[in-house]
């Protein structure tokens, strides 16, 4: 009956919860239906079975879709049983009662306790959040810095981008800790795991600005075009718009952006309890625009330099 439904295949049989939650945990499932010893028993004797159904809340479109399949394929194998029982000995009032209410459906969200938007979308939001912050400051910074030609390219950068880290320490704990707490989001990840990793998107993200801020000439000019690319960053990272249905040429150019690899990673140790190996993915991709934008940083900033003292 569940492979009947549009909205539902089952891909994995499995024997125990336990068995079945480790699919789970591995993401080869994104819902597990555990069935109670005796279920058609008592529902052939119209008497109301709980089911327990334990969907992964973290995409929440495909959480939505889950559960009200789940529960049409669950109600209408219950109510074909009870029926089939009534004809069978009679029992008409019975069938009566469990065609009402023939299984309760016991939905337990998994990774988003809460199981609402707000859990849902707002650890990524924090993630763009601080990415948007830390290129608009760090670019406007690199532009009056540049324009005063103080210091080498090299030690600059470097220097830049270890007091970016050091100055947003405070706001990865607010953010990454502290918020999620207070509003009752999931929090399962390692903090010094989380750390590290957040450690690498603010040091990729503070190069990046300042191989931009470099090319600019004047200060407003990092708030106008950072800002204005914030909404479409949020679109690409797949929480907000299904990432299967947005085209490959565009994914790639999310890349880009360090916030593509932190969300995902980030809210994988957060809300996920994935360890640093499990996203390492992330982790390498965050270090290789780390490597990528200060090397571009160093080079923009020594051609500025150069092309001041010619001038």
């Amino acid at each position: 009956m569940l492979d009947a439904s549009g909205a539902v295949k089952v891909t994995v049989g499995a024997n125990t919860l336990s068995e079945a939650h480790a699919a789970l945990d591995r993401g080869e499932v994104f819902a597990v239906v555990g069935i109670p010893p005796e279920t058609e028993r008592d529902v052939l004797k119209g008497t109301t079975v709980h089911i327990p159904v334990y969907a992964d809340a973290t995409y929440l479109f495909i959480f939505r879709t889950l559960g009200n399949g789940i529960s049409v394929a669950i109600n209408t194998l219950s109510s074909e049983l009870a029926a089939g029982g009534a004809r069978t000995n009679g029992s008409l009032v019975k069938a009566t009662l469990a065609s009402i209410s023939p299984a309760e459906i016991l939905l337990q969200p998994i990774f988003n306790p809460v199981g609402g938007y707000g859990s849902y979308i707002v650890p990524a939001a924090f993630v763009l959040i601080l990415q948007q912050l830390l290129l608009v400051g760090a670019s406007l910074l690199t532009v009056v810095a540049l324009a005063q030609g103080a210091g080498g390219a090299f030690v600059s950068v470097l220097g830049r981008g270890i007091a970016h880290l050091t100055i947003y320490l405070p706001a990865l704990g607010l953010y990454f800790i502290v918020l999620p707490h207070f509003y009752g989001f999931s929090t399962l990840g390692q903090p010094l795991q989380l750390l590290a990793l957040a450690s690498i998107f603010v040091l990729a993200t503070s190069f990046m600005a300042q191989a931009a801020g470099a090319w600019f000439r004047h200060p407003e000019t990092p708030t106008l075009i950072f800002l204005g690319i914030s909404l479409p960053q949020l679109f690409l990272t797949g929480f907000s718009w299904p990432r299967e249905a947005i085209p490959k040429t565009v994914q790639a150019v999310g890349y880009i952006f360090p916030s593509d690899f932190a969300i995902d990673g980030i809210v994988r140790i957060n809300q996920l309890g994935a360890s640093l190996w499990e996203v390492v993915r992330d982790w390498r991709g965050l270090w290789c625009l780390a490597v990528i934008y200060f090397a571009l940083a160093v080079m923009s900033a020594f051609l500025v330099k150069r092309r001041q003292a010619h001038g």
